[in-house]
């Protein structure tokens, strides 16, 4: 509590004596000067003018320390860490004050602040300034009074000129580190900026180049014949089994595979303007839209390491603003790499599609099986029978019961139900 009271008495003395040495006027009652009966110009009225005018007379404008060293006391009374020897703190502010005095005393007698005439250094600077002048010379004065005055400080304040030295040293390296950093990185930036555009310069123009598009054209939706069912020596003749017709399956929608050329060549460039933005160059030589994914085969420029390509598969996406990439790397039999991208929709993948197909109607195995549309749409048909392993996994959602349903539904478009039994 009574350091408390101790630091919020130390303030009201700062305010005091800051506030009345600020609004000081040689025409108050002072001292010095017996009023008139007049007003009163200081804030601190007739207390503001004796106290302003006492400090002043005696010190001068050193008499502006005295409200710097009480907060400087006042800090520490409040932080717990009073001075241990006041008596010496006192004389070292003491002297601060009265060596400031004398050093404005040695430039001239009386200064002119904010509108007001001060004295310069008070009855005891100008009393110090006469002693050194004579004793030491002028001078010698002034840099006795400087010794005088960094004395003061140290001893008042605990200023060390030495640490003061070291922050400013550390300061200034710091500034000088920055300045030096960033005129290194604005060098590396400009100097990978003229590279880019050496190597743009140095690459053909590609806004007139055609990427060919491997589009397959729509099959049309034909009546298939019949089956014929081979018979076999077991077979009852009098019960002839027919295999199911066509008709049962639902005909595919009348979508047409018209690919928007212009759409899928201002992918292209997208993908390449991206790559290039990840410092990948390259061109991309030839697209392959797919009822799900469009297949873009690029080809990297010399130099370019295909491990960097897969490695930014993520960062592309999110460019490309894509549910995902994937990167074939490299496309088996060509010297190009694929980059898989989702389509923005989704064409429906009709069963009766791959029935009437020529890789299903092609198959003699009985274990024929329909497994849907490859990349570039065409119909995929595959022999389990000359399968080593059947695995169907995938998540939830994903299709793993309707391809199953298609599985045993292209069985039966190949095989009685003698010859396949569940």
């Amino acid at each position: 509590m009574r350091k408390e009271l101790g630091g919020i008495l130390i303030f009201f003395f700062v305010v005091l004596t800051l506030v009345s040495l600020l609004s000081f006027s040689p025409y108050d009652p002072s001292i010095n000067h017996a009023g008139g009966g007049g007003d009163v110009h200081n804030f601190f009225g007739i207390v503001g003018a004796f106290t302003s005018s006492l400090l002043l007379s005696g010190f001068g404008l050193g008499a502006f320390w005295i409200p710097i060293l009480l907060l400087v006391a006042g800090i520490r009374t409040l932080r717990g860490k009073p001075a241990k020897n006041v008596v010496p703190v006192a004389l070292g502010g003491l002297l601060l004050v009265i060596a400031t005095g004398c050093l404005f005393s040695f430039a001239q007698k009386e200064y002119h602040l904010f509108g007001t005439i001060f004295p310069a250094g008070g009855i005891a600077g100008g009393l110090l300034e006469n002693l050194l002048e004579q004793y030491t010379g002028r001078a010698g004065g002034i840099l006795t009074a400087l010794l005088l005055f960094l004395v003061g400080l140290m001893v008042s304040t605990r200023f060390s000129p030495v640490r003061f030295g070291r922050r400013c040293r550390d300061l200034a390296n710091r500034i000088y580190d920055r300045i030096y950093t960033f005129y290194i990185i604005r060098k590396e930036r400009k100097l990978k900026a003229r590279n880019l555009a050496r190597r743009k310069e140095k690459r053909p123009e590609k806004t007139n180049r055609e990427i060919v598009i491997k589009a397959p054209p729509k099959p049309p939706v034909i009546t298939a014949p019949k089956p014929r069912q081979e018979e076999f020596d077991f077979m009852n003749p009098s019960g002839h089994f027919e295999l199911p017709s066509i008709k049962f399956l639902n005909d595919p929608e009348q979508q047409p595979v018209s690919f928007d050329d212009e759409s899928l060549q201002m992918q292209a460039r997208l993908l390449e303007k991206k790559l290039e933005d990840f410092g990948v160059n390259g061109d991309v030589t030839e697209i392959l839209p797919g009822p799900v994914i469009t297949t873009f085969e690029y080809k990297p420029a010399p130099g370019v390491k295909i491990n960097r390509i897969v490695t930014i598969s993520d960062d592309l996406a999110l460019a490309l603003r894509a549910i995902s990439v994937r990167i074939v790397a490299p496309i088996p039999g060509k010297s190009v790499i694929g980059i898989e991208i989702p389509n923005p929709e989704r064409r429906t993948v009709h069963i009766k599609e791959i029935i009437v197909s020529k890789a299903f109607e092609k198959s003699k195995s009985k274990l024929t099986l329909c497994l849907g549309k490859d990349i570039v749409g065409e119909p995929v048909a595959v022999e389990m029978d000359k399968m080593p392993h059947l695995l169907i996994a995938g998540s939830t959602g994903s299709g793993k019961s309707v391809a199953l349903n298609t599985m045993i539904c292209s069985l039966l478009y190949k095989a009685t139900p003698d010859e396949v039994k569940l």
